[in-house]
């Protein structure tokens, strides 16, 4: 019996684990469905999270982007007459509102509207005035269309400096407007759109099969806009050219068999100090945020190098700038324009390798950068190419260096983090030579077809303004009508009798100086001709020329006694811009006021 017992207890110990094992059979199926569900979930909110991260990155750092059109501004209005601060303000202004719905239209899609099915090396071809732009839930989308436009307007506001006080708004908008639409986002197609034939990251048929490489905008942004600074300097001329007043002396004077350089007055080294910072600090969202995603770890690990590799080029730079001035400078002292200048200059130098280089690397890379901005400023002089805030060394020689210097300062490690493949890198670094011939290609490309572009515009355009006496597009005299007015000092007035009030708005600019015709009816105790500010005084006695009541007496009032006037001959010389039908008059007036003022 206690056998049977036995068997039977393990038999149905035995039906008891079968059971068993058929019941975890039949759950595990389940089991595995909710895990793969619960997963699936995971991953879904993960991504979602991820593409949240990614929209802000592009959105804070393209906010820092575009701050820098603040950096700009102040720069420029800095290393400018203080006459043409209004200006220079105002064009900084609205050559962003311009690039903005010039970007909308055709800039982005010239740049980035990528063929489905086929490729593009030389333009984009989809996305115009947003037609058709994608539901881009799973990239970056609008806020990637946002960080470009910073970058596009970036790169049209550097030409404004270059031709400050001499081409009007008029002209500088619809540069603004073709460089947007047709001269940046071709090469922006080159080299980001991933189908360029520049593009590091077009593994089919890029140039040498590897492309140039050019992170942050040496190329696309930095040599785009400073090619068009040059060319329009050159075609601008120099500034107060025609100017006869001492004060205001040509930037370029020859003497005797030399030329001489002369230093414009009214510029404000407090300004361009702080629009430097501004610019250094808004680079960072310049350089880091050209990564366009934060939410993994090579992201972060690429924006943490490239803070820091902005940082070294740039110390690196405004120290050797300074010191190489200094050693220059026949005074023997340190110069503030070599520290700002030196700063931009690793800030440029450093755009293109700042995902590359190595920290020692960018050291060089930012101290042989201000040695060639140094050498360009210097070639510049030479050639008597007026640029007043050295746009074209600082944007296009450090740019086209900073190019060059990723093909010798790559490092193989960050080229894989970065692009993917680490076959080719920086010569220096042991990576032979393919990477530089592609850099050194890419560059003169892309110098090439700004310059090209930019002749086309700015030399008809000056050519067709040489006709016209009016000079609706350049600046004679360095005087233009409408938001191109300019005040060296304060606003001279020439208050007349209301019996002259016929005269309206009748101008006279000498040199930048305002002089307009009031009605004084409502004036108090006011001479039959009021007074002429800094200029002489009323006749000694008789009827003024156009019309008026006798006066015996010198009424002369000089609200600014820092403005000096040769003659009237030197006041009549540069009548400009005035009403044509009143002009006769006008000048009966002046020569009648007594010929020693």
């Amino acid at each position: 019996m206690k056998n049977t017992d036995l068997v039977r207890f393990v038999a149905l110990g035995g039906w008891v684990v079968c059971l068993i094992g058929m019941a975890c059979g039949q759950a595990a199926p389940v089991i595995n469905d909710s895990s793969e569900s619960s997963f699936a979930q995971l991953n879904e909110q993960v991504q979602e999270m991820s593409f949240g991260i990614d929209s802000q990155w592009m959105i804070v750092t393209g906010a820092l982007v575009f701050f820098m059109q603040a950096g700009f501004a102040v720069l420029e209005a800095g290393a400018v007459s203080k006459s043409d601060t209004r200006n220079i303000l105002l064009k900084n202004l609205l050559d962003v509102c311009v690039v903005g719905l010039g970007w909308w239209g055709f800039g982005f899609a010239f740049a980035f509207g990528n063929g489905e099915s086929t490729a593009h090396r030389f333009i984009g071809n989809r996305f115009f005035f947003s037609d058709q732009f994608p539901d881009w839930s799973n990239s970056l989308g609008y806020a990637f269309w946002y960080f470009e436009f910073g970058f596009c307007a970036c790169s049209a506001t550097i030409v404004s400096g270059a031709v400050a006080e001499r081409a009007n708004f008029q002209v500088y908008i619809m540069w603004a407007l073709i460089h947007t639409v047709w001269v940046y986002p071709v090469v922006v197609h080159w080299e980001w759109s991933g189908q360029g034939w520049l593009s590091a990251t077009n593994t089919q048929d890029a140039l040498f099969g590897i492309g140039m490489i050019d992170f942050a905008g040496c190329g696309a942004v930095h040599s785009v806009g400073g090619g068009a600074a040059l060319v329009g300097a050159i075609v601008s001329g120099m500034r107060n050219k025609h100017s006869k007043v001492a004060k205001f002396k040509p930037r370029f004077e020859r003497i005797g068999d030399k030329w001489v350089v002369n230093d414009i007055p009214g510029k404000s080294d407090i300004f361009s100090s702080l629009g430097v910072l501004i610019l250094w600090f808004a680079w960072y969202g310049f350089n880091c945020g050209s990564t366009l995603r934060i939410s993994s770890t090579p992201n972060i690990s690429t924006s943490s190098r490239i803070a820091a590799t902005t940082t070294l080029a740039t110390c690196s730079a405004g120290l050797s700038c300074v010191l190489i001035g200094r050693l220059l400078s026949s005074s023997g002292n340190f110069n503030i324009n070599d520290a700002n200048n030196g700063l931009l200059a690793g800030l440029v130098s450093i755009t293109a390798p700042c995902a590359v280089a190595t920290p020692w690397g960018a050291v060089i890379i930012g101290a042989v950068g201000a040695a060639i901005f140094k050498a360009g400023s210097f070639a510049l002089l030479k050639l008597r190419i007026d640029d007043p805030v050295d746009a074209a060394p600082l944007h296009l020689g450090c740019g086209i260096w900073g190019l060059l210097s990723s093909g010798l300062f790559a490092d193989q490690g960050n080229m894989q983090e970065v692009y993917g493949h680490s076959e080719h890198f920086g010569l220096f670094m042991g990576g032979g030579g393919w990477q530089l011939a592609a850099q050194i290609i890419g560059a003169i490309s892309v110098a090439s077809w700004t310059i090209f572009w930019a002749c086309c515009f700015w030399i008809p355009v000056k050519q067709y303004d040489r006709r016209l006496h009016d000079r609706i597009f350049f600046i004679k005299e360095d005087v233009t009508g409408g938001v191109d007015q300019r005040f060296i000092t304060a606003a001279h007035t020439l208050d007349l009798h209301s019996n002259l009030a016929e005269l309206g708005s009748v101008e006279l600019v000498e040199m930048g100086h305002q002089v307009s015709f009031s009605n004084m009816s409502d004036r108090k105790n006011s001479a039959p001709y009021g007074n002429v500010a800094g200029y002489g005084s009323s006749p000694p006695g008789g009827k003024s020329p156009l019309g008026g009541a006798e006066t015996d007496g010198r009424h002369l009032k000089r609200e600014d006694s820092t403005v000096d006037h040769d003659s009237k001959e030197d006041l009549l010389r540069y009548v400009a811009h005035h009403a044509p039908t009143k002009r006769k008059a006008f000048l009966e007036f002046l020569n009648s006021l007594p010929d020693d003022i």
